[in-house]
């Protein structure tokens, strides 16, 4: 994946698209996005294969929309990130399959989650250095968008019709809170 990654910037270089200052920079701006796009390109054709793309779309959707402004749990490797974003969009089939249409739990389950993300709002990674402004307007991102993600997915539950796939959308705010979570107790005990 570098060496695509490096092979496009060089091409980009040659072109005069960009300049050779700003190389290492495009390098990893690129091997970022072709790693998203393989990610989810995979998670979606796994989604496809399994019949739940739809579900799985929606959840990325909610998912991604939240994690914007709240961030989250990173892993170390590219790799890493790769197989821990497969398992948990994928882990969401399983849990949709072991609290089938019990509306009062996932209505419950995102509350919950909207009230995790509103307190926390946001975490954002250590390498950030971000000024007070900046953090409180990212505080600010995160809990709007939580509150009208969140109550528009609770509306959705009360749908018949559309409580499946609302179900995968509150697990997307479930994870985010989780992540936020988990984060906020690894720098607690000291750890990045």
């Amino acid at each position: 994946m570098e060496a695509l990654s490096v092979y496009i910037t060089d091409r980009m270089v040659l072109k005069g698209i960009i300049s050779e200052e700003d190389k290492v920079f495009y390098d990893y701006s690129v091997l970022v996005l072709l790693e998203k796009i393989i990610g989810i390109s995979l998670i979606l054709l796994a989604a496809a294969i399994s019949s739940h793309l739809l579900e799985i779309s929606a959840f990325l959707a909610v998912f991604t929309l939240i994690r914007r402004y709240s961030d989250g749990v990173h892993c170390k490797t590219s790799s890493g990130c790769f197989c821990a974003s497969v398992l948990v969009s994928l882990s969401t089939i399983i849990f949709v399959w072991l609290v089938p249409g019990i509306c009062a739990i996932w209505i419950g389950g995102d509350i919950a989650a909207m009230i995790i993300l509103c307190k926390i709002a946001t975490i954002p990674h250590s390498d950030m250095n971000l000024t007070e402004e900046e953090l409180c307007r990212l505080k600010y991102k995160s809990r709007i968008s939580t509150l009208l993600i969140g109550c528009t997915v609770i509306l959705l539950l009360l749908i018949p019709f559309t409580k499946k796939i609302s179900s995968y959308m509150t697990l997307g705010i479930i994870y985010n809170a989780l992540g936020l979570m988990i984060i906020k107790l690894r720098r607690k005990e000291g750890k990045p």
